[in-house]
């Protein structure tokens, strides 16, 4: 408990006395007292705080918008595998529409085959096909050259 009653009462008498030395330092322009080896500690700060600025500013533009952009990179490589999957599955439906198609096209053509000119011929033939007692006729007539 005495400790750090001691310690308040260093810390406050301190922080009023370099409060005043800071406000008189002001009014006259210079610094009074220590003012080389303060003049080294301010520049030695500024240098840690641009130090630390400069690695803030390269943790917050660099590799948090690297890791940003690998992520986006990472999507867009999900939505491609996605897209391409799509594409050949589509790709494989059309090759076994045609495929069905071109069956369908070849058996219509072996149906028209069957009713050819050559089929349509023959059934004209047989419609028009002369009867037995008319066959027996014509050959009288050719045998007797009429």
């Amino acid at each position: 408990m005495f400790w750090a009653l001691l310690i308040t009462i260093t810390s406050s008498t301190l922080f009023v006395l370099f409060g005043w030395l800071f406000t008189f330092e002001t009014k006259v322009g210079h610094r009074v007292f220590l003012s080389r080896g303060r003049s080294d500690f301010d520049v030695w700060l500024t240098n840690l705080v641009t130090a630390i600025h400069n690695k803030i500013v390269f943790l917050g533009k660099y590799i948090i918008t690297l890791s940003w952009y690998y992520s986006l990179h990472a999507l867009l490589m999900l939505v491609l595998r996605f897209l391409a999957k799509l594409y050949f599955s589509v790709e494989k439906l059309l090759h076994r529409n045609r495929l069905r198609a071109k069956a369908i096209r070849s058996e219509r053509r072996k149906s028209v085959n069957k009713d050819s000119h050559l089929t349509q011929i023959a059934e004209h033939q047989a419609e028009t096909a002369l009867t037995a007692t008319q066959k027996i006729r014509r050959k009288k007539r050719a045998l007797e050259g009429k």
